[in-house]
């Protein structure tokens, strides 16, 4: 029963070609753009999920590292913004300004005004944030 189906549907299709072209290049470009769609919502649902608790982050107040979980390579995250004019950079920034040396400790110059001190590195986050940063500086230092 299945092969005079087949046999019907392609007889169908050599009789209406052009019928037949639309009809599965609409269903081609329809499925097309499901699947695009598709990926979109998926790719724009998956902002901010990397970090542990993202479905409990709101407000920011005293330590950006206890509610963002941005993983650091180097420093301690629980001291590395409490001094003025301290800094953290992501890894790809840290290699930008210091190479492959170890940016820990070194002072990075910022608009040729203000020096801050490196105190830690963290990955580079990924392209689907709300937080697209390089660098975090101490809060500490606008009120120096």
């Amino acid at each position: 029963m299945l092969r005079n189906y087949i046999k019907i549907t392609l007889r169908t299709i050599k009789r209406h070609k052009t019928y037949s072209f639309i009809n599965v290049a609409g269903l081609a470009i329809g499925m097309a753009c499901c699947i695009l769609i598709v990926n979109y919502i998926v790719y724009e649902s998956s902002y901010d999920r990397f970090h542990e608790n993202s479905d409990r982050i709101y407000y920011a107040q005293n330590s950006v590292f206890d509610v963002f979980t941005f993983p650091m390579i180097i420093g301690n995250p629980t001291t590395a913004l409490i001094v003025p004019h301290s800094v953290v950079l992501t890894e790809s920034y840290a290699k930008k300004y210091f190479g492959e040396e170890d940016p820990l400790g070194k002072i990075l110059r910022l608009d040729n005004r203000e020096d801050y001190k490196v105190t830690g590195v963290i990955r580079d986050i990924p392209g689907n944030t709300h937080f697209p940063i390089n660098m975090l500086l101490s809060f500490e230092s606008f009120y120096v």
